[in-house]
């Protein structure tokens, strides 16, 4: 914590990204800082020190607007490491899946890499604090994805995990997004797609033979959550 803290300080004080030469860490080393500063305290449910990195992020220069939001677009989605893909071929992390949250699965062992839990959806979602980190991660991507910008409430972490499966952990948190104009068809379409994967894995005996670990497995742990993600949308009508 000492380090971050440290960090923190190096790269608020020092203006950001946006240095001139010779000041510390070149350009593109102060924005791999900030981004994964920034990537910290959304892991750690900071939502005004991350909204505060992500100012300083996006004041940058990044040249035309269709740029910045390409840039934002890069923070926000999942970019898991080789490591971290590897570790979900040999199954480690399904059973984080299958609970819907990593937390109790990692206790006593080292911290998950921001890469390893996913992009700010997974991140904010499995934070201490999710329903503030959530909020201002969404309103983010309304300030600075551009209108072609969507969150991707079916992408797949290194782990193995879907926002979408975490969800099924906070129920306030879904009904809320059900309601949401600008977020709840994304969430139903989503929901409805695991739900059909759910019901092709039922109709397939083999995909429920698999072992632990192998990808069809998760598949199936994934389109489990759709489809009861989607069940509870329709008995409180927000279906359709």
């Amino acid at each position: 914590m000492q380090e971050f803290l440290v960090d923190i300080a190096e790269f608020v004080l020092g203006g950001g990204v946006s240095v001139g030469e010779g000041a510390g860490l070149p350009r593109q080393g102060r924005e791999q800082l900030g981004c994964t500063l920034m990537k910290h305290a959304v892991q750690w449910g900071l939502p005004g020190l991350a909204t505060l990195l992500v100012e300083l992020l996006m004041q940058a220069p990044h040249g035309e607007p269709a740029a910045s939001a390409a840039f934002f677009a890069q923070l926000a989605h999942t970019k898991p490491t080789a490591a971290a893909a590897a570790a979900a071929a040999t199954g480690n992390g399904e059973g984080g899946a299958e609970g819907g949250g990593l937390g109790e699965e990692q206790q006593g062992e080292s911290p998950l890499s921001p890469e390893q839990v996913g992009g700010l959806l997974h991140l904010a979602l499995l934070s201490p604090a999710p329903g503030r980190m959530l909020q201002a991660v969404l309103e983010w991507g309304r300030l600075h994805g551009g209108l072609s910008f969507s969150w991707r409430w079916d992408e797949r972490s290194a782990m193995g995990l879907t926002p979408l499966c975490i969800l099924g952990r906070h129920q306030q948190l879904l009904q809320q997004l059900m309601q949401d104009p600008a977020h709840g068809p994304a969430v139903r379409r989503a929901a409805a797609a695991a739900a059909a994967i759910a019901a092709a894995a039922l109709e397939a005996p083999e995909l429920s033979q698999q072992k632990h670990g192998d990808p069809g497995e998760g598949l199936a742990v994934m389109g489990a959550a759709g489809l009861q993600v989607a069940v509870r949308m329709e008995v409180r009508g927000w279906g359709g």
